[in-house]
């Protein structure tokens, strides 16, 4: 019961995925918010005061490398842990996120809801 209200922002443009993600975090008992592009995302973020955001690279307008620099400068998200969701495996793009501040960089293919999970808790379990 722990992170029972911990609050998780998703920044993803496939309604899709951010329904499925949506619904696993909040039948977990975290409260979660979705947005499908990154300005509405850095609202969002203002907003909501997330603890975790896990964030898309591939979106229209902005991307999540911008969206992520963004988060980094301001002082309310900061330090928020980020996860990124992506389909684009490519370590340059990897290594960016990772100066940048995310915590953990997955590819969305390669990555089950339960290794996602252990990541979230373990990443809220520590701020």
């Amino acid at each position: 019961m722990g992170l029972t209200g911990k609050k998780i922002l998703i920044i993803e443009d496939d309604k899709f995925l951010a329904h499925i993600l949506k619904n696993y975090f909040d039948d977990r008992s975290f409260v979660v918010e979705t947005v499908n592009d990154g300005e509405n995302g850095l609202k969002k973020a203002a907003s909501f005061g997330p603890d975790l955001i896990m964030l898309d690279i591939l979106m229209p307008g902005m991307s999540g490398i911008a969206v992520l620099a963004e988060l980094r400068k301001a002082e309310k998200t900061k330090a928020t842990p980020v996860i990124i969701v992506s389909n684009v495996d490519d370590q340059i793009l990897s290594n960016r996120a990772t100066e940048l501040g995310a915590s953990v960089y997955f590819i969305k293919a390669n990555t089950s809801l339960d290794v996602l999970e252990g990541w979230v808790n373990d990443l809220l379990g520590r701020s």
